[in-house]
């Protein structure tokens, strides 16, 4: 799902990047939560306080949190893998494209384009 359709090439490429990144970063801080529900050798919320009733076929309450936590992670996590795939998908269309019409340049446009490129950056030039 492009964001920007009609945008040049090097545009796509770096919102592509950036999309590759956020959707990294998501997967990582949404595994937080888990991640500490589970490790955490005690109970987070405190609900030990008044437990009483607890049937002995339950986990105990250190073990519940611990899978919650793991439920969490797994959702979590489950919805985070394949957004990267399709930013990995995204990215290799747009590499093939962007080959293609690298390919699809003559010898004297593509000598043209590198000696543009490697004059650097062009300063504006205005009156003194």
């Amino acid at each position: 799902m492009p964001i920007i359709e009609d945008a040049s090439s090097k545009t796509v490429s770096a919102m592509i990047i950036v999309e590759f990144i956020y959707v990294f970063i998501e997967l990582v801080a949404d595994a937080v939560p888990g991640i500490m529900m589970r490790i955490s050798p005690q109970i987070l919320d405190g609900a030990t306080q008044g437990l009483t009733g607890h049937a002995g076929w339950l986990p105990g309450p250190l073990r519940d949190q611990q899978l919650a936590g793991d439920l969490l992670w797994f959702l979590a996590e489950t919805v985070d893998v394949p957004l990267i795939i399709l930013m990995f998908v995204r990215f290799a269309r747009s590499d093939r494209n962007e080959a293609i019409s690298y390919d699809n340049l003559t010898d004297d446009q593509l000598e043209a384009l590198n000696s543009e490129h490697l004059s650097g950056p062009r300063l504006p030039q205005g009156p003194p």
